[in-house]
C-alpha cells in the first residue's frame, strides 16, 4: 500500500509544470515590492494589479520572517526578531537590503537568500 501511494505521488509530481519548482528571485521580489501605479493613472485594473503585487511582496517577506519567530533561524542563519518589531519594519529591512547597491549580487539568486541575510543582519541572535 505504501509503495502504491509513493508511486501515485511520484506520478502526480511528474505532471506538475516545471514553473512550480521555480524559485522567486530577488529581482522578482523587488519588482513586486516596488510595484506602484502611476499617480496619474486611475485605471482600476492597474491599481488592482499594483495592490496585488505589493501584497505578494509583503506576504513573501512576512511569511519567511514569521518562520524565524518560532525557529530562530532561516536557511541556517540565526535570526531573532523581537516580538515588538512590526510587519512593516521587517518588510522595510528586506526592501532596504535589496535596494542597497552593495547587495545587488543577491538579486539574481533565490529571494530567500537575500531575505535571510537581511533579517539576520538586522536581527542577530544574542549569544
Amino acid at each position: 500500500m505504501r509503495l502504491l501511494r509513493s508511486a501515485a505521488l511520484a506520478a502526480f509530481v511528474a505532471t506538475l509544470p516545471v514553473q512550480a519548482a521555480a524559485q522567486t528571485t530577488g529581482n522578482e521580489l523587488m519588482s513586486w515590492c516596488n510595484s506602484s501605479s502611476d499617480p496619474g493613472v486611475s485605471s482600476v485594473p492597474e491599481i488592482a494589479r499594483s495592490a496585488m503585487l505589493n501584497s505578494r511582496c509583503s506576504g513573501y517577506i512576512l511569511g519567511l520572517s514569521e518562520i524565524t519567530l518560532q525557529d530562530k533561524n532561516l536557511i541556517g542563519l540565526p535570526v531573532c526578531i523581537p516580538y515588538q518589531v512590526s510587519k512593516d519594519q521587517r518588510e522595510k529591512v528586506v526592501r532596504d537590503y535589496f535596494a542597497n547597491g552593495r547587495n545587488q549580487a543577491y538579486l539574481s539568486l533565490s529571494a530567500i537568500y537575500g531575505t535571510a541575510f537581511a533579517l539576520s543582519l538586522a536581527y542577530p541572535c544574542q549569544t
